[in-house]
């Protein structure tokens, strides 16, 4: 999905160019969409849109849609049918009372909301998840369904959870499982982004783990899986026992005791790989490789240690003898954590803040001789298809105005313009939709013309992203006090500060921000009735 980071626009201009943080405007309902009528069944090419609080039932048949938009909130009974799907956009919430039988795909936007908690998975159901996304009840997973929670997305199950019947969970954001976990053979885990598991583990299914898990559990049962891949850190707090059919080209730390029982093996491909043990090891089984063994309590080898060749050996912290072969004692190994742990077959996401397919680096506009001239620049694309125009006379209910044909794909920053000249209101909104190859799309912020009066303030930002300090340059026509406040997304000041800009220009520094949090921020300023608003990347 894109993200719009709208920027000022500074010098001569014959407009007033406001950027408006208009929740209800930003996220409108898709043209042709119907409202929402409790008991009502929806089919083949209807979509219903929830822009308010709506409790009444819902059914969709195959190819009929539910949209929820920003300030939506549906807590309805929900029936979804093969073929059906859901879009949660952000700002949107969706909180069935209950979904038995659900068989529609879901999607949800950025800060989207999901809670399910009465629900009965059936097949043709898939997810995918940009947004917070909580199991809060059994999941009833008796289908193979594909779970897939993107760098974006937060997916959190609140209750004892068993994975079955061959489903998949592809993880690039934050997975975390607040209580027990079960993994029957056939499942897949593919881990790319955090793995947290506060209650018990005990794995049949594949764990692929290519970014950072930790489980928590007093007792994690292993029973000869299918396979655990290690590329990066893999951490058990306490203490394990079983058989692991296991990969480790990372670090895999276990924070008490380890029974490695007979029929199975570890294997390590790559000499900075560590199994740490906290705790006693007792090895009954095989590791090979030419990685390392790290054990701070007694170490019992009754299996086998093999290093991969006379040149490439495995290394103990302990010098083991019996059952030992291509290995080597040494005892100046350092025992690594997550913190001193360098990689080098991770392969993480990144963050969603900086993947981003399309990308609106500016939208600008400005009016002289009864045409509004909109530009608008992207710094990359990928896939992209075309920019729909609409524009508004109340800022509430937009018009589709005309569409330009995107790049595609691209790495360069691409300019675009538009010309508007059915210039109906003294002040006239606009916006974009950006919409790629696969038919996503998503809705870039506000941008007001005002046709009678020059702008007296206007304002920039940088650098974006912004480190531990921004540089704010405010252009006046006339003294005036001016507020400058930097907020997170959820809308909470994180830092303000108010001065005195003199007729020109002003610059001013916004400091102390390093120990904000990675992610999206708005910067505000604000001046009498005036107010221009900017989003950041932190």
């Amino acid at each position: 999905m894109k993200q719009f980071y709208p920027k000022t626009l500074i010098g001569k201009i014959f407009l007033v160019v406001t950027l408006t943080m208009n929740t209800a405007a930003w996220a409108q309902c898709p043209a042709g969409s119907l409202s929402p009528v409790a008991n009502k069944v929806y089919t083949n090419g209807e979509t219903v849109c929830i822009s308010g609080n709506f409790s009444g039932a819902i059914k969709l048949n195959n190819g009929a849609k539910m949209v929820i938009v920003s300030g939506g909130n549906y807590t309805g009974s929900f029936d979804g049918n093969p073929g059906s799907s859901v879009q949660v956009n952000t700002g949107g919430t969706f909180n069935p009372s209950n979904a038995n039988n659900l068989a529609s795909s879901i999607l949800s936007g950025k800060n989207a909301t999901i809670n399910l908690a009465s629900v009965t998975l059936a097949n043709g159901f898939a997810l995918t998840n940009n947004g917070a996304f909580t199991w809060s009840g059994n999941w009833n997973q008796n289908n193979a369904v594909t779970i897939n929670n993107t760098a974006c997305g937060t997916m959190v199950f609140s209750q004892g959870t068993t994975l079955q019947n061959n489903a998949v969970i592809n993880n690039s954001g934050t997975l975390i499982f607040q209580q027990s976990l079960t993994t029957n053979s056939g499942t897949t885990i593919d881990n790319r982004g955090k793995l947290i598991v506060v209650g018990d583990f005990t794995p049949s299914g594949k764990l692929n783990n290519q970014w950072q898990a930790v489980f928590k559990g007093n007792t994690n049962n292993f029973n000869t899986g299918d396979s655990i891949i290690n590329l990066y850190t893999l951490v058990f707090k306490n203490a394990i026992t079983g058989t692991i059919k296991m990969r480790n080209d990372g670090l895999f730390w276990v924070g008490g005791s380890f029974q490695y029982n007979s029929g199975a093996s570890i294997k390590m491909n790559r000499t900075n790989a560590q199994i740490r043990v906290s705790g006693a090891f007792v090895n009954n089984s095989t590791i090979t490789g030419n990685g390392k063994v790290f054990v701070t309590g007694s170490f019992a080898n009754n299996g086998a240690l093999t290093g991969k060749s006379a040149a490439e050996k495995l290394s103990l912290n302990q010098n083991i003898t019996s059952g030992t072969t291509n290995t080597q004692y040494n005892s100046s190994m350092s025992a690594e954590d997550t913190t001193t742990f360098v990689g080098g077959a991770g392969n993480p996401d990144v963050s969603c803040a900086v993947l981003l397919p399309m990308v609106v680096t500016s939208f600008r506009g400005n009016y002289l001789d009864n045409v509004v001239n909109l530009s608008w620049a992207t710094a990359t694309e990928a896939n992209g298809k075309k920019f729909v125009i609409e524009y508004s006379t109340d800022g509430i209910t937009f018009t589709k105005a005309g569409e330009v044909a995107a790049k595609g794909n691209t790495t360069m920053q691409t300019t675009y313009q538009y010309r508007y000249t059915g210039v109906i209101s003294a002040t006239i909104y606009f916006r974009l939709v950006l919409e790629d190859l696969d038919g996503a799309m998503e809705y870039t912020g506000i941008v007001s013309v005002k046709t009678g009066a020059v702008q007296k303030v206007t304002a920039s930002a940088y650098p974006n992203p912004f480190a531990e300090k921004l540089e704010v340059l405010v252009s006046s026509a006339r003294s005036t006090t001016v507020t400058i406040k930097l907020m997170d997304m959820n809308g909470r000041t994180v830092k303000i500060q108010v001065a005195t800009a003199q007729a020109g220009n002003n610059k001013y520094q916004v400091t102390g921000l390093s120990n904000l949090n990675k992610g999206m921020y708005m910067l505000e300023v604000t001046a009498g009735e005036e107010k221009w608003i900017q989003k950041l990347i932190r």
